[in-house]
Parts: structure tokens; C-alpha cells; sequence
């Protein structure tokens, strides 16, 4: 199992700098949310509502009519208009976005393929129990400040915030108690540290930290560093 890495203002510009380096767009959903392509961010050129169709369509990954998007983005209006409102929308993303591929037609929208989507690897570290890549991915939480203007997409984003909070939080507890389980109790309080970071008023993260580093500062025969500060712990396994 992997150790935690680096902070998290670390981490985002590690993550930057990948993204440089591709040739597909890449949607960045943690900690706010970001369109970058071939290493430019290409967040300002979009609107909310361009924003927010990308990252359902893309987030979703499936196919579905497209009503369901437009009354997740609409602004009320008549049928017609809202589906005029949403062919001219996915229009311009296919025009001004290079390798965004969209289907739309009057039965089904779709999006396809050549984008990475920063909650894709998330869930996909947690199915492969990789705690240490979805510490290192979580960054903050899914669209934190990004406002769409429209409720009903909010009211789905914040499911979803909910929803990939817990899998974190999950990943995190799981990987303090199988360290402490194998007796690593080093590792085991650096697990407990990234929760407190994160939730300092969690009774239950601030107990299992308090309860592991003075045993760790005891059998390593060092002083123990403040739970405030990461380290890289790659070694401890």
C-alpha cells in the first residue's frame, strides 16, 4: 500500500505540470475546476454553461437523451428553445476546443473519449486500492467555487462533492488502520495526519493521530515532527 506524498500545493503544481506535457484536453474537477490542452489553461475562454456541460457529459461518460441535460442546464424555457440552446452550445465546444468530441442528436447526446477527468483516475485508485494516488489526486473538493447558474446541476454537483468526499475519506481511514494493523506505526500516523489536515475537527482522525505518534516518536528514537507538516513517507512501507 502507498505512502502519502507530498502537500497538496505540491501535488496541484505536479499535476499542472503533467497536464503540460499531453496532447488531449485535460478536465481538472478537484479543488475548483480547469480546462487545460497541450499545457494551456483554456478555463477563461469558456462560460459556465460550457464548463458545466463538459464536466456532466464527461464525468457521466455515458449516453442519454438530451433532455436529461437540459433540464440539469435549462433555463426554463420552452422544449425548442432549450434544445437550440444545447446543439449551439455543443457546437461551439466541437469548433473551439480541439479534441473535444460530442455527439448530439435528437435521441441521445454523448461524449466521447480523448479528455482526462481528474475524478475518472480518483475512482479508478480507490477501485485499484492505490490510497496513496487518490491522496495525491483528491486536491480539494469536486467544483469547489465554481458556480453554474443553473440549480439543478449544483444540486447534482453537490451529490457528487458528497458523494467523492466519502470515497476519500474512506480511502484515507482504510489505509490508518491497515498500517496500524501491520504495526507501521510511522505510516499509520502519517494516514491519520492527511485526515486531520483535511477535517481537523474530526474527533475520531485527531484521536487515532494522538494515539500513534507518541509511539512512533518512541520507537523511532526521534523527535516526532508537528502533524501540521506532510512528509514524504514513500520509504516506510
Amino acid at each position: 500500500m502507498n505512502s502519502p506524498k507530498r502537500g497538496s500545493a505540491e501535488r496541484r503544481g505536479g499535476r499542472a505540470a503533467r497536464a503540460s506535457s499531453g496532447k488531449a484536453p485535460e478536465l481538472f474537477t478537484l479543488g475548483g475546476v480547469r480546462l487545460v490542452r497541450q499545457g494551456v489553461d483554456e478555463t477563461a475562454k469558456l462560460g459556465p454553461k460550457h464548463l458545466a456541460l463538459l464536466v456532466y457529459l464527461f464525468h457521466e461518460a455515458r449516453p442519454m437523451h438530451p433532455s436529461e441535460v437540459t433540464d440539469l442546464l435549462g433555463r426554463g424555457q420552452e422544449e425548442d428553445k432549450e434544445t437550440e440552446g444545447l446543439t449551439r452550445a455543443v457546437t461551439w465546444l466541437k469548433e473551439n476546443v480541439p479534441g473535444i468530441n460530442i455527439r448530439l442528436t435528437g435521441e441521445t447526446v454523448e461524449a466521447f473519449g480523448g479528455v482526462t477527468l481528474d475524478t475518472r483516475e480518483v475512482d479508478t485508485a480507490i477501485d485499484g486500492g492505490d490510497p496513496g494516488h487518490v491522496e495525491e489526486l483528491y486536491v480539494g473538493e469536486f467544483l469547489e467555487g465554481f458556480e453554474s447558474g443553473a440549480p439543478a446541476f449544483d444540486e447534482w454537483a453537490q451529490k457528487e462533492r458528497g458523494r467523492l468526499k466519502r470515497a476519500w475519506n474512506h480511502a484515507m481511514l482504510s489505509a490508518a488502520r491497515d498500517a496500524e494493523r501491520r504495526r507501521k506505526w510511522e505510516l499509520a500516523a502519517a494516514w491519520w495526519a492527511v485526515l486531520v489536515a483535511r477535517a481537523p475537527m474530526r474527533a475520531e482522525a485527531v484521536a487515532g493521530l494522538l494515539g500513534r505518534w507518541p509511539i512512533r516518536a518512541s520507537r523511532t528514537k526521534r523527535p516526532a515532527p508537528t502533524p501540521t507538516t506532510r512528509s514524504d513517507l514513500r520509504n516506510l512501507e
